[in-house]
């Protein structure tokens, strides 16, 4: 990967990190395997898996499309990357929820508030031992306390291997964990965080909190609806950045949603089912 002015230049420090995580999620993703067991005394609902998987067809689709626009007029990025990652993210989530409810019977994920639930069912066959990948980095999970004590080394995210290395895997666990206590204080009921009560209801959800890379897509699609996207200034960076950045949050989530359907198909097999 080439390092561009754009890049080197103090304005476009965030984005170029923003892309390293999206080049090391690509590495992370690669050769994921979920064998999740199968509960076969639970009943199935099979109307709300197919509707699931066709909504993560669609929005498949729906992103494939947004590719092919972005490559052949690159300034049409500007539109799609704000948003590009909420479309990744329910794309692996309508299959994370068919493969929950399929192995387990579990309702939970085709509820209003199936989000949360997914992702803490996700971290949970990561520590069990149910999802593991060739780089052993993706299924680690680490509690927020943890994550955020790491720090970046300054200017190293402006290397032009960094995504590959260690301190990139450690640094996107600790944006995620960042992004996830940014989004509770956002949403708590203190407007500072001064007085006690505040401070000891943020330490006890730091205390509480656990994060794994596969949160990635979630907590990027959570920073796209506070329209926190300052990162894709395209004032300051190229369309043709935007594009490859947006190229690599795709070639993950294929990575990831590949290694969906290949346990989802399992699952079906293993209950003699054929959707």
């Amino acid at each position: 990967m080439e390092i561009t002015a754009a890049m080197k230049a103090g304005y476009a420090k965030d984005f170029h990190t923003h892309l390293n995580y999206a080049h090391c999620m690509v590495g992370m993703m690669h050769d994921v395997l979920l064998a999740v067991p199968v509960n076969k005394s639970v009943q199935v609902n099979l109307a709300d898996v197919k509707r699931f998987l066709k909504l993560a067809k669609l929005t498949k689709v729906s992103i494939e499309g947004e590719i092919s626009s972005c490559r052949s007029e690159p300034d049409y990025v500007q539109i799609a990357a704000p948003w590009f990652a909420v479309k990744c993210y329910y794309r692996a989530y309508y299959l994370e929820s068919c493969l929950i409810h399929l192995s387990s019977g579990s309702t939970e994920p085709f509820w209003n508030s199936g989000h949360h639930y997914v992702r803490k069912m996700i971290r949970t066959y990561c520590k069990v031992g149910y999802v593991k990948t060739k780089l052993h980095h993706a299924e680690v999970v680490d509690c927020y306390a943890s994550a955020l004590t790491h720090k970046i080394v300054s200017g190293a995210n402006l290397k032009q291997d960094y995504y590959l290395t260690e301190e990139c895997v450690k640094s996107v666990r600790s944006k995620l964990a960042k992004y996830s206590v940014d989004h509770w204080k956002k949403n708590s009921p203190h407007s500072s965080f001064r007085p006690l009560v505040a401070r000891k209801e943020l330490a006890a959800f730091i205390s509480n909190g656990e994060v794994c890379l596969f949160d990635f897509f979630y907590q990027m699609r959570v920073k796209a609806n506070y329209r926190d996207s300052d990162f894709l200034d395209f004032d300051k960076i190229k369309s043709s950045e935007g594009v490859e950045y947006i190229e690599q949050l795709k070639k993950a989530t294929d990575k990831y949603c590949d290694a969906l359907h290949f346990a989802l198909k399992n699952t079906l097999k293993e209950r003699a089912l054929i959707i």
